[in-house]
């Protein structure tokens, strides 16, 4: 089972477990719950021995093992809850065709398992040479606390091998746990005030609400594909930072149970930006009716670019600002940070804008640019107050 950790400190320290866990803690990477990963139970051989020795399959001419195998996940040192599934993500590589790969987990410097062993197994009537198997573990029976080796392991169909480990460590997560409706939901952020629990449920476009004193749970809707929560301040607002479109959902949370109030959604406008390559060169101009020459910026071109406007992660400054991250699209592949200030204006960050810019003036705040070329070339910027 998959478990989230609240980590704050109050009466009652509390795990909600949840299956469909969009986004962990880093140092809960390793732990998964959506069951994409398919466990196989009939590997090759029972290993007897040694971590990752493995019998072959049955012998043939090929004599060159398996090019690669590569843990590539979890990470090295992940920390791993006693009694959780394990994702695991195996990169194998042969120079003719894969039989299977094979995960084990052992305690460090011993035999003893602390996870079942998982098998991926290829048909015969495939050629698979590459491939990322993914395997989740079961927790074998008696799991303490303490560092486990990881091994994996690649065959190909003339029984040859190639394995891989790491290191990563059980950990006993103690707390109550509390189910979610729907083991398919994806929870993504959560905050706490007065009691509750607020968790942005993306899968359903809502927020789940949990009551710390009883358990209780309730929901309410708010925008597509709901992600970062933030609270204001005096903790009576909640901030819904819906992802899948381009606004926050703004919820009062003193009044009753809480709902969004959709007049009240801000929305989170594109900026767009103009990007002007430019050289350096000297010209001619008239000063006094002396003709004479002075260094000058020629531009050399104007391309409009913009970034995604779609609000991921989102925080609230003590003045009543809004921080937010925005989440990379197909349409606008570079996320932003931008400020929303109490006017309703908002701000990018250009030093991470600008990061790729390099040999170009970047032109922001702007309605439209063009470039009338000539010699020298002209560019014209059209703002709010003018051209």
């Amino acid at each position: 089972m998959d478990m989230f950790r609240n980590r704050r400190s109050n009466s009652r320290l509390r795990a909600l477990l949840l299956p469909g866990l969009l986004a962990a803690g880093a140092a809960l990477a390793a732990c998964g719950g959506d069951n994409d990963f398919p466990t196989i139970t009939d590997g090759p051989a029972d290993p007897g021995g040694a971590p990752g020795t493995e019998a072959p399959p049955a012998a043939a001419t090929d004599t060159v093992a398996p090019s690669e195998a590569k843990i590539v996940l979890p990470l090295p040192d992940a920390i791993v809850a006693i009694g959780d599934l394990l994702n695991t993500r195996v990169s194998a590589r042969d120079n003719v065709a894969l039989d299977s790969v094979v995960v084990q987990g052992f305690a460090r410097g011993s035999t003893t398992p602390r996870y079942e062993r998982a098998v991926r197994r290829y048909p015969n009537t495939e050629t698979v040479a590459a491939d990322t198997a993914q395997l989740a573990l079961r927790p074998a029976s008696g799991q303490t606390e303490g560092p486990v080796t990881l091994v994996a392991t690649a065959f190909d169909r003339a029984g040859n091998q190639r394995s891989d480990s790491t290191m990563i460590t059980l950990a006993a997560i103690r707390g109550t746990l509390i189910p979610l409706e729907n083991t398919v939901d994806r929870i993504v952020d959560l905050v706490s005030a007065n009691g509750r629990v607020y968790l942005s449920n993306f899968s359903r476009n809502r927020v789940e609400v949990l009551n710390v004193a009883d358990d209780a749970r309730t929901s309410f809707r708010v925008g597509s594909q709901p992600w970062g929560l933030a609270l204001s301040p005096d903790s009576g607002t909640l901030y819904v930072a819906n992802s899948g479109g381009t606004n926050v959902s703004v919820v009062d949370l003193r009044a009753g149970a809480p709902r969004e109030d959709e007049a009240r959604r801000i929305q989170t406008p594109d900026v767009q930006l103009f990007r002007v390559p430019f050289s350096r060169d000297s010209v001619e101009i008239m000063d006094g009716g002396v003709r004479r020459k002075v260094s000058a910026v020629i531009p050399g071109s104007v391309t409009e670019f913009g970034y995604s406007d779609r609000p991921q992660f989102i925080a609230q400054t003590a003045s009543g600002e809004l921080l937010y991250s925005t989440k990379p699209s197909s349409a606008a592949t570079p996320g932003t940070i931008r400020r929303r200030r109490t006017d309703g204006t908002v701000e990018f960050f250009l030093d991470y804008v600008l990061r790729d810019q390099t040999g170009s003036l970047v032109i922001v705040n702007a309605r439209d640019a063009a470039l009338i070329e000539g010699d020298p070339n002209r560019l014209f910027v059209v703002t709010a107050e003018g051209l």
